[in-house]
């Protein structure tokens, strides 16, 4: 096919037929299991890994910089956890929290839960103080488990939390020594309890595949961070449509996982497509794009786990002879652009990509299983693309007060219908699982996921990404709530300059993946923004929000346009942009060489070098 056609044709899809007939099997079990799984039949994960264990055993399954195990190795150790856990009292449906880097420990305590029915909260480590508390007070955990160089973290809000036992793990494989900080009267955590049995632990209550293994932490659309959560049913459909039809991966094979854990993309993609295979993970405690390469080659990597930024700074980066010669052929991930596409592929000798779409909390996935060029592939889900108006910022309905469907060729919102075969596990908190369901689409009874995503539609089944709509964004690989950004801006206290509105939107970047946030203020009155005092304003913000959730851009408006149902009009101020040439409010950025806000002039703005540093 042409490169990025907006549309497929018949012989688009045939001639791609042929590269799956040898994988023909795997299809079948995949479909096999889906259909053979219901959601109320007992089923744990675990289960897919310990098949893998019986076949491989002594093969090489997880490393990272420290250290490396063999599928049985592996097995028993987190069979020993999952007796210490079970000494523990933990039981099916208790909660631990996780605030963990990359790590083999990170993987084998997660799934020494699992094991067990226990439920793995996975925090994201950039979270400090009010976001990490909530997160934490979400999960109602019975204990928290935590690398050590997190505690300071943690006593911000001990307070908060001194009912959780806090347990804490040295980062290079050997347990800490530190007693935790509230409860010194209990058991010291042993991360590798070589005196706890090796066989698989006897469960009482057996899981189900509807049960939760993990919650993933999401920004969602409005609020503070939601926990999505994975079932153990959800994994094996991960499981069926990464592992087994999208990405392929044989005993052969190792895949290069440096997303965060915490994250869907590596916890349930990467490495249900790691284990469909018998493959071996090598996990990062994060990217390197200087030792990337290197790393590649050293460790005979086929496969790597990518989000979209990745490989633009891949492709960024000055060639050199360390990006060739290696064996690295197959990449499974979202967010690759279709501007670089072709041009990654051909630059680094890539043949499959297994483009995907999905959410922590959706119930809708597409993937690339055709390694079609330029799409994020087709779903076995039902789903719609419906019209949608970006001032308004909701979908259009008919006079009927029915949604209208697109065609092939045409851009929309992305729905995911929800019915038995693909229920909607949604969040912890029922009102936010209702706020993301709309009901009565296209029928009366009937209820659809909104994904929040614009895409189009390209026909027989598939889609590329367009944009993310709403209040949330993505940058540096991370979804950002621009209401909980807003109201961090409104606690802002600036003396005399009030601010009397924030609105925080994401704007595109040249040669950045996703959108950087930025924040237009409106002060009271006629005040003077001259006087503006950034760095208490970059140190409040920093102090309360994630790195990436700072505002990269601040610009200054004299009035806030409103939508008919009240809402920020952000379509006109995210068209803006930056572009100091036609808009004539003051904007400053935060500058990547000293890391504080400058005004943004023409002569700063055209200095490409800058916005790659970002």
């Amino acid at each position: 096919m042409a490169k990025n056609t907006d549309q497929l044709s018949i012989f688009d899809i045939l001639k791609r037929v042929p590269s799956i007939i040898p994988d023909a099997p795997k299809f079948i079990e995949a479909l096999l299991r889906l259909r053979l799984t219901p959601s109320e039949k007992k089923f744990n994960f675990t289960q897919m890994f310990v098949k893998q264990v019986k076949k491989q055993k002594s093969r090489p399954f997880i490393s990272d910089e420290y250290s490396r195990y063999s599928y049985e190795e592996f097995n028993n150790w987190i069979n020993r956890l999952a007796h210490q856990f079970q000494g523990r009292g933990i039981k099916k449906g208790d909660k631990v929290i996780l605030l963990l880097e990359n790590s083999t420990e990170q993987m084998a305590v997660s799934y020494a839960l699992s094991k067990i029915g226990a439920i793995s909260a996975m925090i994201n480590t950039s979270l400090r103080k009010e976001s990490l508390r909530h997160c934490v007070k979400l999960a109602e955990p019975k204990i928290l488990i935590a690398h050590h160089h997190f505690i300071d973290a943690i006593k911000e809000i001990e307070s908060s939390i001194s009912d959780v036992e806090q347990q804490y793990i040295e980062y290079a494989g050997e347990t800490s020594n530190v007693p935790s900080i509230q409860q010194q009267n209990k058991a010291e955590f042993d991360l590798f309890c070589f005196t706890n049995p090796e066989q698989e632990p006897v469960i009482h209550e057996p899981t189900l595949a509807k049960d939760a293994c993990f919650y993933i932490y999401t920004s969602g659309t409005t609020g503070m961070p939601k926990a999505s959560v994975i079932s153990h049913g959800r994994w094996l459909k991960g499981y069926c449509a990464f592992g087994l039809t999208g990405l392929r991966l044989n005993k052969d094979d190792s895949m290069l996982v440096v997303l965060p854990l915490y994250h869907a993309t590596a916890m349930v993609v990467c490495m249900t497509s790691v284990i469909a295979g018998g493959a071996q993970a090598v996990i990062r405690r994060k990217f390197s794009l200087s030792k990337f390469w290197s790393d590649v080659k050293e460790n005979e990597i086929t496969a790597f786990g990518y989000v979209g930024e990745i490989c633009r700074f891949l492709l960024n980066a000055t060639p050199s002879e360390a990006e060739r010669g290696h064996k690295m052929t197959k990449m499974i991930g979202n967010g690759l652009r279709r501007d670089i596409w072709m041009e990654f592929k051909e630059r680094f000798g890539i043949e499959q990509i297994c483009e995907f779409y999905a959410s922590s909390e959706g119930n809708a996935a597409f993937f690339n299983a055709l390694n079609i060029d330029g799409t994020i592939g087709l779903s076995v889900n039902p789903f719609a693309v419906v019209k949608y108006d970006t001032d308004e910022e909701a979908p259009v309905r008919d006079a009927k007060g029915r949604m209208i469907k697109q065609k092939a060729g045409e851009k929309g919102l992305l729905l995911a219908e929800i019915t038995k075969l693909h229920p909607f596990d949604g969040y912890t908190q029922k009102e936010q699982t209702d706020k993301v369901i709309f009901r009565d689409v296209f029928k009366k009874g009937d209820a659809y996921f909104n994904t929040g995503d614009m895409v189009h539609l390209m026909g027989f089944r598939h889609i590329f990404f367009e944009d993310r709509m709403g209040d949330t964004f993505r940058w540096r690989a991370e979804n950002v709530c621009t209401t909980e950004v807003e109201s961090s801006i409104m606690e802002f206290n600036n003396g005399r300059l009030a601010i009397e509105h924030a609105i925080v939107y994401g704007v595109k970047v040249p040669d950045c993946d996703g959108r950087a946030g930025m924040a237009a203020i409106k002060l009271n009155g006629t005040a003077e923004t001259d006087v503006f005092d950034f760095d208490k304003f970059h140190k409040h913000i920093s102090s309360l929000m994630p790195h990436y959730a700072v505002p990269v851009f601040v610009r200054f408006i004299n009035e806030v346009q409103l939508t008919s149902t009240f809402k920020y009009q952000k379509s006109g101020l995210k068209n803006d942009g930056f572009d100091v040439s036609k808009v004539k409010d003051p904007i400053y950025f935060l500058n990547p060489t000293d890391n504080r806000y400058t005004k943004l002039t023409p002569e700063i703005a055209s200095q490409k070098e800058l916005w790659q540093m970002l």
